[in-house]
């Protein structure tokens, strides 16, 4: 089972400048939201109203990502 956690990280966060600067490819996107499913079964949600939900990331990773 994945564990699921999600932050207020921002108000808003900049959607499109996101997409460039993030290397991986977005399974899903949108103006107001991008989903990232890598490889090793972690799943990234980020949306533009400052909210961000990891699954299947160790706080390590986690903490790693917010920064």
């Amino acid at each position: 089972m994945l564990k699921v956690e999600a932050f207020q990280v921002a108000e808003q966060v900049n959607v499109k400048k996101f997409r460039s600067e993030f290397t991986s490819k977005p399974f899903f996107g949108s103006n107001f939201e991008l989903f990232y499913a890598q490889e090793n079964d972690q799943y990234l949600h980020i949306f533009n109203y400052g909210v961000v939900v990891f699954a299947g990331y160790g706080d390590v990773e986690k903490s790693a990502f917010i920064r």
